[in-house]
């Protein structure tokens, strides 16, 4: 008789076990809304950088200067502007990884946004505007690393320095367009990413 019941409870106990490793590990344990906030957030930027890119455009009819005779001295600005790398395409997501390459990424565009506020004088107020929301992003970012107890890296104070290539001020319209370009691309990027994190 107890050899039975031993036999049942010992089967009992494999079954519980094969249990326990079928359900799967959970790799976030932070706020449940913080993918969802931030992905919003992450497109409400991105929106604004898109207005902006509209605003140089109509202004300084980028385009016409793209196709002009100077289209070599603005691929080597496009060159000398190092833009930040996103590869969040684990799976399942390294969230560690991944975070500390959005943050690094927004780092830098903070930085270039501060520039551009001080070559164009007349759009400085919207463009701070925008570098207060791409820290703002990566803020959230660091706080979520932080609950969640994941190592983050400090970063020093954004002020990436571009590099001139005269004092026409067309140059500073149509490097600032780029710059905004590729944020808009990099904001794309990270919120593929967080939808990537957040399954």
């Amino acid at each position: 008789m107890r050899s039975a019941r031993s036999e049942i409870l010992s089967l009992i106990s494999s079954a519980l076990w094969m249990m326990c490793l079928a359900v799967p590990l959970m790799a976030y344990s932070g706020d449940p809304r913080f993918f969802s906030k931030n992905m919003e957030f992450a497109h409400k930027i991105r929106s604004d950088v898109v207005a902006m890119k509209e605003r140089l455009h109509a202004k300084f009819r980028i385009v016409r200067i793209q196709n002009s005779v100077f289209s070599n001295e603005l691929q080597l600005m496009r060159e000398l502007v190092a833009i930040p790398s996103l590869n969040c395409d684990s799976d399942p997501c390294n969230l560690e990884d991944c975070f500390n390459q959005i943050r690094a990424g927004l780092h830098t565009y903070e930085g270039y946004l501060s520039q551009i506020a001080d070559a164009l004088p007349s759009y400085a107020d919207r463009v701070r505007l925008l570098r207060l929301d791409v820290w703002n992003l990566s803020a959230n970012i660091q706080q979520q690393m932080e609950e969640t107890g994941l190592p983050t890296v400090t970063y020093p104070q954004a002020n990436q320095v571009l590099t001139k290539l005269g004092n026409q001020n067309w140059k500073d319209v149509v490097r600032s367009y780029i710059i905004l370009d590729d944020l808009k691309e990099f904001l794309e990027m990270t919120i593929r990413a967080l939808r990537h994190c957040s399954t």
